[in-house]
């Protein structure tokens, strides 16, 4: 899913003009396929998720070598979303303002926390 965060999408939808817009998209109203892709700033090189290499500093390697799109390492919502879990969340999904276009992987049985986990971000 695409990070909060200006993108901007010129797609018949009018999907994202301002942060915190992804909060009212919907299952009906959600970009996909090329709207995505356009929204997502085209991107050519993609980095897809590997095992244990997909966190902060090989994301940021990837991206000085000329990569447009990162995937995060798989994250676990119910441990993600815990009132409790601030190392968890900073072990597991770091980012900085150079860490651009990426896409969050969560895992988990409940819709509920799925949710959160995404507004979390």
């Amino acid at each position: 899913m695409p990070t909060r965060g200006g993108f901007s999408c010129d797609c018949e939808h009018g999907h994202m003009g301002e942060p915190g817009e992804v909060d009212s998209w919907t299952l009906e109203n959600k970009p996909r396929g090329w709207e995505l892709y356009e929204l997502l700033g085209r991107p050519k090189r993609i980095v897809a998720p590997m095992v244990d290499a997909s966190e902060l500093s090989f994301r940021l390697l990837c991206k000085r070598y000329g990569a447009d799109l990162c995937y995060t390492p798989m994250v676990n919502t119910a441990m993600f979303t815990k009132e409790t879990a601030q190392v968890f969340r900073l072990r597991e999904y770091s980012t900085c303002p150079a860490d651009t276009n990426q896409i969050i992987q969560f895992c988990g049985h409940d819709p509920e926390l799925l949710v959160q986990a995404g507004k979390m971000v």
